[in-house]
């Protein structure tokens, strides 16, 4: 049985105000930490958490500092230890919240790419992860600066919301999305262009047991990002799945709820 949602805050190491919810259930089999996208928000991901709940999975999830409801100038970041610090800080009050549950990291893009600094830098904290579309080496060039001259700029990306999802309903829902950021700046592409070379020179030191999944479409962060983590991690407990013509947010494609659902079954056998 659901326990409802809650709307909270937290402060964050610096004392941004981090906003976050959470949707518990009766006897949890884990609890699910999501951590969602550039440009989007913690409420994008509705859907996914009242099926997870229905799953048996306990959620909480957040928005980045700089995104949705939490605190921060728009769009930006200084440095990608912010965003690994504020996991810290979500995953402790997880933590002293649910003393007996397993926790597993979901994360969307730079989500999984923060979930992968934080598992570099951080050994046997939660069970596992699971990385959606994730940020790693930058194979399309996303992050690249040099052409850039002034300091907030459109994010092309998310412009054409059809190269986000093949389901309508969802494009239609990220234009008309208040919360969603239609630019980001300067600092935020030039923190995650530093973050993707100390990722590809730290990934050896990722542990996890990690399911990674991919478009073979996804035009904003190419699956080939994917195959370079699932490469070089020392994870002896991994998968990875490039899923046939699907585009970057996996978890609002059409097929959604057949990923979920593969979600589950992959946290399940690790809690068996």
């Amino acid at each position: 049985m659901s326990l409802g949602v809650v709307n909270l805050s937290i402060k964050a190491f610096d004392e941004t105000n981090l906003h976050y919810k959470k949707d518990l259930v009766d006897n949890p089999k884990a609890v699910i930490l999501i951590s969602h996208g550039l440009a989007e928000h913690c409420q994008r991901y509705d859907y996914v958490t009242n099926k997870l709940n229905s799953l048996g999975y306990s959620v909480y999830r957040y928005d980045h500092r700089g995104h949705g409801l939490s605190d921060g100038k728009r769009g930006h970041l200084s440095n990608i230890n912010n965003l690994v610090n504020d996991v810290g800080t979500i995953l402790e009050l997880i933590k002293n919240e649910n003393l007996d549950s397993p926790i597993f990291l979901l994360g969307q893009d730079i989500g999984g790419h923060t979930f992968l600094e934080y598992g570099c830098k951080y050994k046997d904290s939660v069970q596992g992860m699971i990385l959606c579309a994730p940020l790693v080496c930058d194979t399309l060039g996303l992050t690249k600066t040099d052409k850039i001259s002034t300091d907030i700029f459109t994010f092309i990306p998310y412009n054409n919301t059809h190269n986000l999802t093949h389901d309508v309903v969802m494009q239609d829902s990220y234009e008309n999305d208040p919360l969603i950021l239609n630019k980001v700046t300067f600092g935020m592409y030039k923190s995650l262009r530093e973050s993707c070379l100390n990722i590809i020179d730290d990934l050896h030191k990722f542990k996890y047991p990690c399911l990674i999944l991919h478009g073979s479409s996804d035009s904003t962060v190419s699956h080939d990002d994917s195959k370079f983590l699932f490469d070089n991690i020392l994870s002896r407990d991994k998968e990875i799945r490039i899923l046939n013509g699907l585009y970057h947010r996996l978890l609002d494609e059409i097929v959604k709820d057949e990923i979920i659902d593969e979600i589950s079954k992959w946290i399940e056998n690790r809690l068996s």
